[in-house]
């Protein structure tokens, strides 16, 4: 019997990091073949060349498919996303693979999932049915649902969201978010140990710092970043490790902003592109806290009982953990939520913190139902009514 084709696709550094465990479980499993197709950021030397991070774990590269933007408009990401449809044409014709597998909201994931379509390969999609309301991300995520034949949302209130588009129930698999696996199988670096690494003080408090745009409030962030770092100037004990936004439109202004911060204060103000999964991992285990709006605040931050400091609402609509401490881009918001971090009741309910995003355990989930689902149907899609 022929090995079952299983092609993942992968388009940033936040990706590969939650899809990483997958595809070991398939290069481990006799009865299934990993294809792998690279693209996006992965491929940009401006956001550190994140193929390399693939290539040193031995995962094996089936296709890099490079798509050309020079710069982070509305149009250019658009004329992107036409490219990745031709790349992805050739790629999905010599693979053929049985099932492709897409993870989450990124815009390069419309030409991958509609040229899949056309081309009668099934589509499983990982992390659909959450919501957020301040990024054109949730768009995207919905309209990746519709082009998709089986699901698995990291919670059952985004299964729920998958009904009420009209997703079957028999194609829906709740299996938590694939991100926690690298708690569960990574073994972390000491702060000793980083602070050598990363050149950080091991004596200060440390704080995680990733802010992405506003994509449906444009115009905003810079203003929202000058309140960051006057409340963050004002703190002595900390150090601040920075790390770049997703290649959104308007993630340039970000990059140039923080650029200019590590410049001034390079000793307070760490700057990364990207960490790396056990690097970050490892860091958010003994950080003092997470500040900025990406959803690691969510995902992550609550399995390393860590606060996070979510500003605005480019997260609204997701659930929220007993960690979040939600803040305004307002210099007063923010100086507030830091105090906050060492409330004491605050520290002591993260004690007993439960993630509702999953245990850890999703890879060896998903891998499980991808062997076994009958794949002769799934391109036969039902719209299934709910009762109002």
């Amino acid at each position: 019997m022929s090995k079952r084709k299983i092609c993942i696709i992968t388009a940033t550094r936040a990706e590969y990091s939650a899809s990483k465990w997958l595809m070991r479980e398939i290069l481990n499993d006799p009865d299934l073949e990993l294809q792998v197709i690279v693209t996006g950021t992965h491929l940009e030397e401006q956001f550190g060349n994140t193929i390399q991070e693939i290539e040193r774990d031995n995962i094996p590269i089936d296709y890099r498919i490079k798509i050309h933007c020079t710069n982070d408009s509305p149009q250019c990401v658009a004329n992107s996303i036409g490219e990745c449809a031709i790349g992805m044409s050739k790629a999905l014709a010599d693979l053929n693979p049985d099932i492709l597998v897409v993870l989450g909201d990124r815009y390069e994931l419309l030409p991958v999932c509609s040229v899949a379509v056309v081309m009668g390969i099934p589509i499983a999609h990982v992390s659909g049915g959450d919501i957020t309301e301040g990024a054109i991300d949730d768009s995207i995520r919905h309209a990746i649902t519709k082009l998709s034949h089986i699901h698995f949302p990291g919670t059952e209130y985004s299964a729920k969201v998958l009904r009420q588009l009209g997703e079957s129930d028999e194609r829906i698999f709740v299996v938590g978010e694939p991100g926690l696996d690298n708690f569960t199988r990574l073994k972390s670096l000491s702060k000793r140990e980083l602070a050598l690494s990363l050149k950080m003080d091991e004596n200060k408090k440390w704080v995680m710092f990733t802010y992405h745009p506003e994509t449906l409030s444009r115009g905003d962030d810079l203003s929202i970043l000058e309140s960051v770092f006057s409340a963050l100037d004002a703190l002595d004990f900390i150090q601040v490790m920075m790390t770049y936004p997703n290649a959104d439109p308007g993630s340039l202004k970000i990059i140039d902003f923080i650029e200019n911060i590590h410049a001034k204060n390079p000793s307070k103000y760490r700057l990364k592109k990207n960490l790396g999964q056990l690097a970050f991992t490892s860091f958010l285990k003994v950080a003092w806290c997470m500040l900025g709006n990406s959803s690691s605040s969510l995902f992550e931050a609550p399995t390393a009982k860590l606060p996070a400091i979510l500003i605005n609402d480019r997260q609204k609509g997701r659930i929220l953990s007993g960690n979040i401490i939600p803040a305004t881009g307002d210099i007063n918001s923010l100086k507030k939520a830091l105090k906050y971090v060492d409330d004491d009741v605050f520290q002591s309910s993260l004690r007993d913190l439960i993630n509702p995003y999953g245990d850890g355990y999703t890879a060896v989930k998903i891998i499980s139902i991808l062997k076994q689902v009958d794949l002769t149907p799934l391109l036969y899609k039902r719209f299934i009514q709910q009762d109002f």
